[in-house]
């Protein structure tokens, strides 16, 4: 038995593309994500451009996504992709930063453009009307 070759004790298996520590954007994202939701674009978008039923993200989430990106770090839609891998966008958004290609949104604007006058026509101010809780004043001296 002296002569037999022991294989080598194997090696711990690790996942390379997970980090043990993920450092990820914020910023505004959060607040303007929050007035997305306020202004429910999602859902008046989605109303209005229906999606495939294998669509990933919805037309109204994409436009959302979309709206984070110019608000918090503009970048051309072919960096889309990046910018939701670098800021926290899957865990804000709930959309998974590959789902955020250019090819995805330019179709995404493609079907919101004929639609565009329905979509900015709906009442949404009312949701934002001063109330009580919200009115401030300033003077000045």
């Amino acid at each position: 038995m002296a002569g037999r070759r022991r294989a080598a004790p194997a090696a711990e298996l690790a996942w390379a593309d997970v980090p043990a520590r993920q450092v990820k954007m914020l910023g505004s994202l959060p607040v303007v994500f929050s007035f997305c939701r306020r202004l429910d674009i999602s859902g008046v978008t989605g109303d209005l451009v229906p999606i495939r039923e294998v669509a990933a993200v919805s037309a109204g989430q994409a436009a959302e996504a979309m709206i984070c990106n110019r608000l918090t770090s503009p970048a051309p839609l072919v960096h889309a992709g990046d910018w939701a891998r670098t800021w926290a966008v899957p865990e804000v958004l709930g959309i998974p930063a590959f789902a955020l290609n250019d090819g995805k949104l330019g179709r995404t604007l493609d079907a919101i453009a004929p639609r565009l006058e329905e979509i900015t026509g709906r009442p949404q101010s009312a949701r934002f009307a001063p109330s009580a809780s919200t009115s401030a004043s300033c003077t000045g001296t």
